[in-house]
């Protein structure tokens, strides 16, 4: 199984065979064990003599590093920690700049989620930053900062790796996202309008913006440095348009910070509509700022409606952005934006993302909760009166055990106006608790009366005026039939 992993034809069969298996973890484990030959892997046993040197070797091959990466991506997550540990811990940055293994190291860090697993992950690939790029290892770097992101674990650390990397300019602000852009670290303010967009760049500054708004802070602001001509020529750029969009998206870039970028984009509302890249941009920016900034948009896009007119991209977006309800009713339009807007802000904390903080809130709010309705059970137990049944109980959300009688509070003998009196305390503060008191009933009570008394009434008048507007119908009806009557003799005597 080895040598057929290795191999460049039979590396073919092992991957079909290890995907095959991917929905049958309980017969993929096996195969594994016996094609890395390490019985017991999956209990987290000890790798035998040699199997750490041989799976690198594997790894570094042409055909091995393919069927590891197949391996990789249909293994159960149980398997990856030991695949690391059993081979590859403390290899990373070798195994990263080799033609074949870096794939493999991608592989690896496109599937570990575990906070753990990536910790130690990032622990070996943090400060080699400037190495890989040299090397023209970046992609491993990518797949970290995705990594991170995704494990919510030792994002400053990855992002630092990334800055490292691009130092000396990674170092400015006025620098920084034009150096990580066109990965190249010795760029100056003075080389800054030479210096073009990489595919790879753009991927590396999306994934940073993927990361908490405290981790990539430097890279948001390096973007609020630049001119509104370089921010507008990267909207329309096909690769820089991606970080655009992600800039008005991505939960790196808080909300706050949207605006900002947004008038960065004033003036070229037209000109990004009607490019293909610039397009997506912009429908992004819409769909970020407040009802101002949606007007200014739609407000430019308005003054070059007829230029608009021939471009396929810009009728896209003219639909997306309603403008040509804007156009016909524009009272109505900021109405009904006012009002989404608002909902939007009254909403905002629930439909939010869970977070420690609100976790931690939510909690406190349900210690409290249980406090209080505790202390209301004691209280009404308390004022005296019968001793609460099942039903009262129940209503005030504590499950009674069965068979179990509740404790009656001592106090002293009462008269019968005496107990009468705290029976009734008792139950009005239960009432309270209940929300509703016995006055409250007695007033539902004559409210409902009252308004069964007026529908009555109501439906009498509308009987009378039914029935006179029945004979009003009659008394037409018949004198329309005596002048057809009178005309049509009229017809016959001429």
């Amino acid at each position: 199984l080895v040598e057929m992993a290795a191999h460049s034809c039979g590396c073919l069969v092992v991957q079909a065979a290890v995907r095959a298996l991917r929905s049958q973890p309980e017969t993929l484990v096996p195969l594994v064990e016996r094609l890395l030959g390490w019985p017991g892997m999956a209990n987290a046993s000890n790798p035998p003599d040699g199997v750490s040197g041989g799976l690198r070797e594997l790894a570094c091959s042409v055909g091995g590093a393919r069927s590891l990466e197949a391996l990789l991506e249909a293994a159960p997550a149980k398997l990856l920690f030991p695949l690391y540990s059993g081979g590859l811990r403390s290899h990373l940055l070798e195994l990263s700049h080799d033609k074949n293994a870096n794939f493999v190291v991608q592989r690896l860090l496109e599937r570990a989620s575990d906070p753990a697993l990536v910790g130690l992950l990032v622990g070996e690939l943090a400060d080699a930053g400037a190495e890989l790029l040299a090397g023209g290892r970046a992609g491993v770097l990518w797949k970290l900062l995705e990594a991170c992101a995704r494990a919510k674990c030792k994002e400053k650390e990855a992002f630092r790796a990334v800055v490292s990397m691009l130092s000396p300019a990674g170092s400015s602000a006025a620098t920084l996202a034009h150096s990580l852009l066109a990965l190249s670290p010795n760029l100056t303010e003075e080389r800054i309008a030479s210096a073009n967009p990489t595919p790879l760049g753009s991927r590396l500054a999306q994934a940073c913006l993927q990361l908490p708004p405290a981790a990539c802070q430097p890279l948001i602001a390096s973007f609020h440095k630049m001119s509104n001509p370089e921010f507008a020529k990267l909207a329309c750029d096909s690769v820089g348009s991606r970080v655009v969009e992600a800039l008005f998206v991505a939960p790196g870039c808080p909300a706050g910070s949207h605006p900002p970028l947004a008038k960065k984009l004033k003036g070229e509302a037209a000109r990004l509509a009607r490019d293909r890249c610039g397009s997506h941009a912009l429908e992004k920016c819409f769909a970020s700022v407040d009802v101002d900034g949606k007007r200014a948009i739609l407000n430019e896009l308005l003054l070059a409606e007829t230029s608009l007119a021939s471009s396929p991209h810009a009728a896209l977006v003219c639909k997306k952005v309603r403008l040509a309800d804007y156009k016909r009713r524009q009272t109505d339009w900021l109405d009904e934006e006012t009002g989404h807007e608002k909902k939007r802000r009254m909403f905002a904390d629930i439909l939010a993302p869970d977070t420690p903080a609100t976790a931690a809130a939510a909690a406190t709010a349900a210690a409290a909760a249980t406090a209080a309705e505790k202390g209301a059970e004691k209280r009404a137990r308390a004022l005296g009166g019968e001793q609460l049944d099942a039903l009262v109980v129940g209503a005030l959300g504590y499950a009674e055990p069965k068979g179990e009688a509740v404790d009656e509070p001592t106090r002293p003998a009462a008269t019968n106006e005496g107990a009468e009196a705290g029976t009734v305390g008792g139950f009005e503060f239960l009432g309270k608790v209940l929300g509703a008191t016995g006055s409250d009933r007695a007033q539902r009570k004559k409210r409902k009366k009252e308004r069964e008394q007026n529908e009555a009434v109501a439906e009498g008048l509308a009987v009378a005026e039914g029935a006179a507007e029945g004979d009003k119908e009659a008394k037409k009806a018949k004198k329309d039939k005596k002048d057809r009557d009178k005309g049509a003799r009229k017809f016959s005597m001429n």
